[in-house]
């Protein structure tokens, strides 16, 4: 479960009690029974996403914040365009700028990532071809990525059903599916360093919340589950190879 829209309610108390949280949950359409809403309760405890001050007293983890990533206007015209063009579309878009937050060498070159739904990826690589005066590839393959490689370069490839969405805004990449993306995606693993991912991940862990279970669950769906413990066993990431 993402939590970010359900504990809106919450936000801005320095505690709250279960009664509270669970009418946060109501608040942003939360329909399963008490019994479930506990266990989801005792799940937050454990993950540390919210902490266990005394009895029926809570608090949120104030050192972790939910991760934003501002666009460039590059990527903002792209996704405005494709809303306004396909309002039914189901995309969402990375670009090698979200990575700068985690690195020690910075990409200079930003490239625009748009997944689309896997059977309208030529469609949509056609529109923005004849869009766009710049390179824009289709699912390319590393040599082909590395001759076309420009800043801006726009990259159309498929969406992994069931995907880690955004709750917030539909075509943002969320931090769990970036994570993976950044080691699924031979693309974006040709841009930096392998030696990067530790410091990378865990920047991540102690920064942001992230749903281990939904980062998982997308980690084998990419076939990237494997890699993913190991990256986070070499940078001693307590909890987060556990397969959840």
């Amino acid at each position: 479960m993402d939590y970010d829209r359900y504990l809106q309610g919450v936000l801005g108390k320095d505690t709250f009690t279960k009664q509270d949280l669970r009418q946060s949950f109501i608040d942003a359409g939360y329909t399963l029974g008490n019994t479930s809403f506990t266990m989801e309760l005792q799940k937050m405890v454990t993950e540390n996403i919210i902490r266990r001050l005394q009895k029926n007293t809570y608090t949120l983890d104030t050192s972790k914040v939910f991760y934003r990533h501002i666009y460039t206007d590059e990527a903002i015209e792209i996704a405005t365009w494709l809303h306004d063009q396909f309002k039914y579309l189901t995309f969402v878009i990375f670009e090698l700028d979200q990575l700068n937050a985690f690195l020690n060498h910075l990409i200079a070159r930003n490239v625009i990532y748009v997944f689309v739904e896997k059977e309208c990826v030529s469609y949509i690589f056609e529109v923005l071809y004849e869009k766009y005066n710049r390179s824009v590839l289709r699912d390319p393959t590393l040599d082909m990525f590395g001759l076309y490689f420009d800043t801006n370069t726009i990259v159309v490839l498929p969406l992994v059903k069931q995907y880690p969405a955004d709750k917030m805004v539909f075509w943002h990449e969320n931090l769990e599916k970036f994570l993976v993306d950044s080691i699924a995606e031979p693309t974006i693993r040709t841009t930096f360093s392998s030696g990067e991912y530790p410091g990378m991940f865990r920047q991540a862990f102690e920064s942001f919340r992230i749903n281990k279970a939904s980062l998982m669950r997308y980690a084998r769906r990419r076939h990237a589950d494997e890699k993913l413990r190991r990256i986070a066993d070499m940078a001693n990431i307590r909890g987060a190879s556990i397969d959840l």
